[in-house]
């Protein structure tokens, strides 16, 4: 007959193999997780300073163009 303890210890063995795999698995997916942070915050970065190095430019522009128009008045 079955006994009722055994019923309630159900315990699933994980194979050494299956154990390797899980854990190569979650560090590749951390590893990604974490470059394509690093990534996009540079890449931000970037993006940011060409857009403020954008405006001066703009900005500068703008002032020399209205420099010469209100200065030939």
């Amino acid at each position: 007959m079955h006994n009722q303890g055994d019923d309630k210890q159900i315990r699933v063995k994980i194979s050494i193999h299956h154990k390797i795999v899980l854990y190569t698995a979650l560090l590749v997916l951390i590893t990604v997780v974490m470059s394509t942070y690093v990534a996009v915050k540079a890449e931000m970065r970037v993006l940011t300073k060409g857009l403020i190095h954008t405006g001066r430019y703009v900005a500068g522009d703008i002032a020399f163009g209205a420099e010469k128009a209100f200065g030939s008045l």
